[in-house]
């Protein structure tokens, strides 16, 4: 009796004293992928600089608009199978072409990755931008299957 009062006495206490571990928000979630890719989105490009970049995060996909000499290109990457290259470049890990790129003209075209990519300016970014996107992605609505 006194060695189950004891046990008793240890698991609330550990139940109290444990910290409370909580995933982040979808809102939080967003506004770190949007600070953190705003701040370090680079674009691969020979003799051209990536002016007015601009990054909107939703739960499903990562929208960046990048201009060059005023033509404004959009890249529509999708969260679900979101993978970063060893380099930070954008890529998908299924490798199906679903990275939407629309350049000025309004061309659209499909890879399996982009021409963007996030530089390096703090520890572990690669690995914590793929695990908030990971995250992000679990907010997607589930598509309904016909059968």
């Amino acid at each position: 009796m006194e060695k189950n009062i004891k046990s008793l006495f240890i698991l609330i206490l550990f139940l109290v004293v444990t910290p409370k571990v909580q995933a982040q928000t979808q809102e939080e979630t967003i506004a770190w992928l949007q600070e953190k890719l705003q701040k370090y989105v680079n674009l691969n490009c020979i003799n051209c600089t990536g002016e007015n970049i601009k990054v909107e995060v939703e739960n499903c996909a990562i929208m960046i608009s990048y201009s060059i000499s005023e033509m404004v290109t959009k890249t529509l990457i999708p969260t679900i199978n979101f993978g970063l290259s060893k380099n930070g470049f954008f890529e998908m890990k299924n490798e199906v072409a679903t990275i939407r790129r629309t350049n000025y003209k309004g061309d659209v075209t499909f890879d399996n990755r982009s021409s963007l990519y996030i530089r390096l300016g703090e520890e572990n970014l690669y690995e914590r931008v793929q695990k908030a996107v990971a995250h992000l992605a679990t907010f997607c609505p589930k598509k309904k299957e016909a059968f």
